[in-house]
């Protein structure tokens, strides 16, 4: 599996997994300048089968960048080496670079901030990627609801005289 940090603006992947120092000089816009080879940019996370495309330092220009056509033609190769290839995009209406990468994706997943992302926002974000390329939402900073007990009472009891 490939992780691509895609939002070049903010990139977090690396710093995620511990890897922030050896990712400096490498990055995605490095790789899609044709300036370095897909196997100079990628990073192993760990012992598993994980990899890593850094997003690199900020290119000065973030949107052409990904406009151009390289992008395509290196998610394409990518895809050949890689049975999942994931792309942590930017926020759909922050910047145009998600409405961008979206259509070179088989799917998009949302990641939603429970109780915070507005229902507005929600909805203005799949009508611009478009809702037949939304596979799913995912829900972060979930808060667990109080009533949850009752649930995992409710099925994990021992029955009475057993």
């Amino acid at each position: 599996m490939l992780i691509i940090d895609g939002d070049l603006r903010r990139p977090r992947i690396c710093s995620e997994y511990g890897l922030i120092r050896r990712s400096s000089q490498m990055g995605c816009h490095r790789f899609l300048r044709g300036e370095r080879r897909i196997d100079e940019t990628l990073l192993k996370a760990n012992d598993s089968n994980l990899y890593l495309l850094p997003a690199g330092p900020e290119p000065q220009n973030p949107a052409e960048l990904l406009s151009s056509a390289n992008l395509e033609h290196s998610i394409d190769s990518i895809s050949e080496s890689f049975d999942w290839v994931i792309i942590d995009a930017p926020p759909v209406l922050a910047m145009a670079d998600a409405s961008i990468i979206a259509p070179l994706c088989d799917g998009i997943l949302l990641v939603i901030h429970m109780e915070n992302t507005p229902t507005k926002v929600i909805t203005q974000s799949i009508q611009r990627i478009g809702q037949e390329r939304v596979l799913g939402l995912i829900l972060n900073r979930v808060r667990q609801i109080k009533g949850s007990h009752y649930y995992y009472d409710y099925y994990h009891r021992v029955p009475e005289g057993g």
